[in-house]
C-alpha cells in the first residue's frame, strides 16, 4: 500500500467514525437538550470536566479491574464514544457554539 493510499484508508476509516460519533451525539442532544451541560454546577466546563474524569475512572477500572467477568452496563467503546463527545461538546461551549442552542430553548 503506497503512502498516499494509507493516507487515504486512513482518512476514511476515521470519517466512519467520526460519523458514526456525530449521530450518537445528536441522538443523546435530542434526548437531553442543552441545559444539563449548560446548568451544571461550576459552569458548562466544569460539568465537563467532572463527567470526563467519571469516564476515565470508569475506564481504568475496565481496564485494570482484575475482574473476569465482562461490563454488564458501558463497555470501553462506550466509554470511549462518551469522552469522544464530551470533548466536541466542550469545544462548542469553548468556542460559544453551545450557548446558542441552550438560549434558544430558554
Amino acid at each position: 500500500m503506497s503512502e498516499d493510499t494509507a493516507i487515504l484508508q486512513f482518512e476514511e476509516d476515521a470519517q466512519k467514525i467520526f460519523d458514526e460519533l456525530l449521530k450518537i451525539l445528536v441522538k443523546k442532544q435530542i434526548d437531553y437538550g442543552p441545559y444539563n451541560i449548560w446548568h451544571a454546577p461550576g459552569g458548562a466546563t466544569n460539568g465537563l470536566m467532572v463527567r470526563m474524569s467519571d469516564k476515565l475512572e470508569r475506564l481504568k477500572n475496565l481496564i485494570y479491574s482484575t475482574k473476569t467477568i465482562a461490563p454488564e452496563n458501558e463497555s470501553l467503546e462506550d466509554s470511549f464514544i462518551d469522552l469522544a463527545n464530551y470533548a466536541i461538546i466542550a469545544l462548542m461551549v469553548e468556542r460559544g457554539v453551545w450557548a446558542k442552542y441552550a438560549k434558544k430553548q430558554k
